[in-house]
């Protein structure tokens, strides 16, 4: 006799939302793009999502500056001349990532702990949601490494802060948000920080990206089957 077992996926397989772009001539679905769930709040500040929205439910069109946040992030496929953009709900799909992208979303999902909703109307960019932008600057760059000051210029260059994100530490001198990237580095002692596990090393002056770092952020680039993303 045959049994069928319900496997159950792993958490790292499910997703809370989509990039959906629609062929402007046609209107129908030309590509999704599934974001990984430890990522789905920095999604739905990217998208400038409303703090009255809080989960995201209803479909968010998406401007040239966020199409380029998310085509920098994950391998987004960008073609704003043939394609309309939009952040949408997937609650409850579970996508099948091939086995090097699903490896890279479950590490990725320990070092990025589980996010909070709670949002503002100018919300702030959390700490936890700057590792992955983090990884991409260094393995996007000639050497593997940067300094922390640069690090900072273009995660603000990719972001664009505003609000409390914008203001300047009182004592400090330097706006919240760099303060934020400061501390992402300083937190390197903690279990879960992102360089405590080996993907990149602080010398320092900056962040040098590890070869499990470059070989886990280019596989959160891949297409759901492991293949370059479109």
């Amino acid at each position: 006799m045959n049994v069928l077992l319900k496997v159950k996926p792993p958490d790292a397989a499910k997703i809370a939302h989509s990039v959906m772009a629609y062929d402007r001539v046609t209107e129908e679905l030309d590509l999704e793009l599934p974001l990984p769930l430890f990522l789905d709040t920095l999604a739905l500040k990217i998208a400038r999502v409303p703090p009255e929205d809080k989960y995201g439910a209803l479909s968010y069109p998406l401007d040239a500056r966020a199409v380029d946040t998310f085509r920098f992030l994950l391998g987004l496929g960008v073609d704003l001349s043939k394609r309309d953009y939009f952040l949408e709900s997937t609650a409850g799909h579970v996508t099948s990532f091939g086995p090097r992208k699903l490896a890279a979303v479950e590490l990725l999902t320990r070092v990025t702990p589980h996010p909070r909703y709670a949002r503002t109307e100018k919300p702030c960019i959390a700490e936890r949601e700057l590792v992955v932008p983090t990884l991409r600057l260094l393995d996007d760059g000639n050497t593997g490494w940067m300094a922390t000051i640069d690090i900072i210029a273009r995660l603000t260059e990719l972001f664009a802060p505003s609000g409390q994100d914008a203001g300047i530490h009182e004592g400090r001198g330097d706006p919240y948000f760099a303060q934020k990237v400061r501390s992402m580095i300083a937190h390197r002692d903690q279990p879960s920080n992102f360089i405590h596990q080996g993907l990149a090393h602080y010398d320092g002056h900056g962040l040098r990206i590890s070869d499990e770092g470059r070989s886990t952020v280019r596989a959160l680039l891949m297409a759901t089957d492991d293949s370059p993303a479109a």
